[in-house]
């Protein structure tokens, strides 16, 4: 391999993305006298390299104050290689903290924090949203696992990991993606070209970047994509009681049958027992208003809270927009399982089928259907994306696909 002489630039630490092409892309930035520019040749790239080992000691002069400084290396071949070969770390942006210390003799850049072991990153996962929160049907966690997979230097959050969304990790040097839905569902007997899911998961593996998916852990869990959905009525309704709805098909039953009296045939044999539910988690939220509202007031805060110009509406029997609602039941996503024996004025879901939605505004309730990923996504930017940064105590960077969005659009 041809051998690659490295000139850093070293520049004050800066909030804005670092993506420069050319010489002239640097001219507006301000060099002081110890932060000087050393390089002189033809440019053809750049990219944001942070060394993986532990600490890299550059010898200098003196320094009589600490600094936040960056590293820009400038390459021009043999990027992939290069990187492979000295165990270096592509980034492409400078909102990490570099913690500088400075002596007579030299100055040491701690880069320890950049980055997170695989194990380490699912731990953290695991332990935010427990995969015993997932429905008995669901598949979760983590799907796709390269055998020689690195450190986890960025991570992307998707709500459905499609071709596009790959193509799209891809370029950006992603390690990691948590796609909310599953894309490995039902079990595969090959991977192959054929089919477009299969076609993921192949690419995944050949470019070592890991998939991990929580879809009905992060429904159910406290803070997760339900109480975001609620979240639209925060504002008109402080101090509204929130109550935890189950949505198991067998916790709906036993109390169904608790309540009513059911008979049931006393059981001898050994069973499997059933896992005890976590106190405040659920699939759905139902919603008791201190403060009541009218439906059109409803519907504008869940426009409000998804960004959409347009849902759609089921009005209850003999309804009106200027219905006043007193309660609301949340589930994201296709929710006629768990609100389906909740009643309340208003049911706010992703999607619906035509007899479900007869069904619930026969019985009083009026339903908002904002299409099913249109309930989901917006959580990975209003919550997801915050909460992961601190809970990898920056030393992951967490991003948004670009490329993800509902399939369905109203035209």
């Amino acid at each position: 391999m041809e051998s690659i002489i490295l000139k850093p630039l070293i520049v004050p630490i800066f909030e804005q993305e670092i993506n420069y092409k050319t010489k002239e892309d640097l001219s507006h930035l301000e060099f002081t006298e110890h932060f000087l520019f050393y390089r002189s040749c033809k440019y053809k790239a750049v990219k944001l390299f942070v060394i993986e080992r532990k600490q890299i000691v550059f010898t200098k002069k003196k320094y009589s104050e600490d600094r936040n400084i960056i590293f820009l290396f400038w390459i021009e071949d043999y990027i992939e290689d290069w990187i492979e070969d000295y165990n270096f770390m592509i980034r492409t942006t400078t909102k990490e903290i570099f913690s500088c210390i400075f002596n007579q003799r030299n100055f040491c850049v701690s880069t320890s924090k950049l980055a997170m072991q695989f194990s380490e990153v699912v731990n953290i996962l695991n332990d935010f949203a427990p995969l015993s929160l997932a429905e008995s049907w669901d598949n979760v966690g983590v799907l796709v696992e390269p055998p020689d997979i690195g450190p986890i230097s960025k991570l992307m959050l998707t709500n459905d990991l499609t071709l596009a969304v790959m193509e799209e990790a891809e370029s950006k040097g992603v390690d990691m993606i948590l796609s909310y839905h599953p894309p490995i569902f039902k079990a595969m007997k090959s991977i192959t070209t054929s089919h477009w899911k299969e076609r993921i998961v192949g690419r995944c593996l050949a470019k070592r970047i890991a998939v991990y998916s929580p879809h009905t852990c992060y429904d159910a869990v406290k803070g997760g994509v339900n109480d975001w959905l609620v979240s639209a009525f925060a504002s008109r309704d402080e101090g509204g009681e929130t109550e935890t709805v189950l949505c198991s098909e067998k916790h709906v039953t036993g109390f169904l049958s608790t309540i009513v009296g059911l008979p049931f045939k006393t059981q001898f044999a050994i069973s499997k027992l059933e896992k005890v539910p976590i106190l405040d988690h659920g699939a759905g939220r139902h919603v008791k208003l201190h403060q009541p509202l009218k439906l059109k007031e409803a519907l504008e805060a869940v426009k409000n809270l998804i960004g959409l110009p347009f849902v759609r509406l089921a009005l209850r029997h003999n309804g009106t927009l200027d219905d006043i609602i007193y309660t609301v039941a949340v589930c994201a996503g296709s929710g006629i399982s768990v609100v389906r024996s909740v009643k309340a004025d208003l049911i706010v879901t992703g999607e619906m089928g035509h007899h479900e939605a007869l069904e619930m505004t026969q019985r009083g309730s009026s339903v908002i259907l904002t299409d099913h990923s249109n309930s989901e996504r917006g959580y990975l930017s209003a919550v997801l994306k915050d909460k992961l940064h601190d809970l990898f105590d920056a030393r992951v960077e967490v991003i948004l696909s670009e490329k993800d969005r509902d399939p369905l659009v109203i035209v």
